[in-house]
């Protein structure tokens, strides 16, 4: 498959074009997903989803691509951050990962079981990304358990989090990407994006298999 990825020195540019895609979706009519992530793009997405109308945002689901396991509202909770930083839904519907039904495992087995009606009921599928340091994307890190999971959700743990996470195979099933990244840091990880990796070792690559890829970012010198 030809690599369709684009790369747009924007930041800004990419919470716009985000934003656009989603009202332009919602405004087709309902069934539409968007998975949000944690991390350094809560920001983007608190603010992507205050310009989202009030009176499109009931067509809208939203759930994350990946969280961090614990008691449902515990610190660290991707979800609990975004509520913190001011993600208001509005009339969508809000989808966590946690559910306080159990166990990591059976929380994990629950994600799956909703993502698989979610992904299969919606008419459109837009992921919103990070990327790590180290080109992880999503919560799967490289040389993680995560690369070589099967089905659509995963669940290990790291040196610093127990993760649940949306696999690749979730990730093919999505309609668009637009991963949003930004620093110096990004500089390494961007470079290496526009090289040919495994997905062992910058699980970022799995872009290159999508027909609809957009990767906005603020490093300096890169283009």
């Amino acid at each position: 498959m030809k690599n369709m990825t684009r790369f747009i020195n924007s930041t800004e540019e990419g919470k716009g074009a985000l934003l656009r895609r989603l009202v332009d979706e919602l405004s087709g009519g309902p069934g539409v997903l968007w998975l949000v992530p944690g991390g350094s793009n809560i920001a983007a997405a608190v603010e992507i989803m205050r310009g989202i109308p009030d009176e499109l945002s009931s067509r809208l689901t939203v759930t994350l691509t990946d969280e961090r396991f614990g008691p449902v509202g515990h610190a660290d909770s991707n979800w609990f951050q975004l509520e913190r930083a001011g993600f208001d839904a509005k009339n969508a519907a809000a989808v966590p990962v946690l559910a306080g039904i159990g166990d990591m495992e059976a929380t994990a087995a629950a994600f799956a079981s909703k993502l698989e009606s979610l992904l299969s009921q919606s008419r459109v599928v837009i992921g919103h990304v990070g990327m790590g340091d180290d080109g992880h994307i999503a919560g799967i890190l490289p040389r993680s358990p995560a690369v070589s999971a099967r089905g659509l959700v995963c669940h290990y743990q790291t040196a610093t989090h127990a993760r649940i996470s949306c696999t690749f195979d979730a990730i093919r099933r999505f309609t668009a990407v637009f991963l949003i990244t930004s620093g110096v840091s990004k500089l390494g990880p961007l470079a290496d994006l526009r090289r040919e990796l495994s997905l062992d070792d910058q699980p970022a690559q799995i872009l290159k298999e999508l027909p609809e890829a957009y990767v906005f970012h603020d490093a300096p010198g890169e283009k």
